[in-house]
């Protein structure tokens, strides 16, 4: 896997402005991506309401435009539960960026992922960052964040309770993704590219 990088910086925006407008209230968790089955949101709702049930004050942001067969999630939305669970749309890149900073903890329980840039977002920001144990997304993590089974309710519902109340637990994933998230770069990422080109042409 040829790695990618965050985004360098959007640009300036007052982060209580953007949540505000976006009514979103703090603490909260958040999800950034397009809402379609395979991220996995409706096990993320469920497992979320049974860490809201247990006590923690958060609510749930999703992020990100809605996708195919979107259908399946709005009818988990409907259901009566405890906390609350705001989509935000689509968001520029610095409203985005004001989201992401504003994060308790950030929770990616994707079923697979050709890469997952949203955990390197979040780790570049110094986000605890919670995600799948599948696909690709343990290479981009690293140790740095907490490995979930993504088909498991109860144990997406732990690791959001475990970084929700431990606040010694989210620095630690905080610094250690910080420190992850240097390792990617754009020109790490060029590097290699040139490398499987190099390669292809060298067997011609």
């Amino acid at each position: 896997m040829i790695p990618l990088a965050a985004a360098g910086d959007p640009g300036e925006a007052d982060r209580e402005q953007v949540l505000s407008r976006l009514k979103i209230h703090p603490p909260y968790l958040l999800f950034v991506g397009t809402l379609e089955p395979r991220k996995n949101l409706v096990r993320l709702i469920r497992a979320y309401r049974r860490a809201a049930a247990s006590g923690i004050p958060h609510s749930l942001v999703l992020a990100g435009p809605l996708g195919w067969r979107h259908q399946q999630l709005h009818r988990e939305l409907a259901l009566r539960g405890p906390g609350e669970v705001v989509l935000t749309g689509g968001l520029s890149d610095p409203e985005l960026d004001s989201v992401y900073r504003g994060a308790s903890a950030f929770v990616y329980p994707a079923l697979y992922e050709g890469f997952g840039l949203p955990v390197l977002e979040a780790m570049t920001r110094g986000v605890p960052v919670i995600t799948s144990t599948t696909s690709s997304l343990p290479e981009v993590a690293g140790d740095a964040a907490i490995g979930i089974d993504p088909e498991s309710v109860r144990e997406i519902a732990a690791a959001i309770e475990a970084v929700a109340g431990d606040p010694a637990l989210a620095e630690k994933l905080s610094t250690r993704g910080r420190a992850r998230a240097e390792r990617f770069s754009w020109e790490e990422t060029a590097r290699l590219t040139l490398q499987v080109y190099e390669k292809v042409l060298g067997k011609e």
